[in-house]
């Protein structure tokens, strides 16, 4: 049997469409770093970089 990463690209795209919710550009109580610090890191409990990575990824789903 082999490993997929199924469920870790379910949770990506779990965290991005999350986080999307909350994002919005130009402001800056809503920047990508806010949004992780009060929203996924508290849910996730992912580091900030780890956060980015998901974030920059294409959504194959």
């Amino acid at each position: 049997m082999s490993y997929n990463n199924e469920n870790l690209l379910k949770r990506i795209q779990e965290i991005q469409a999350f986080a999307r919710q909350y994002y919005e550009p130009g402001r800056q109580d809503r920047s990508w770093r806010q949004v992780w610090i009060y929203h996924v890191y508290p849910k996730y409990h992912i580091s900030f970089r780890t956060f980015r990575r998901y974030m920059s990824l294409k959504n194959n789903a």
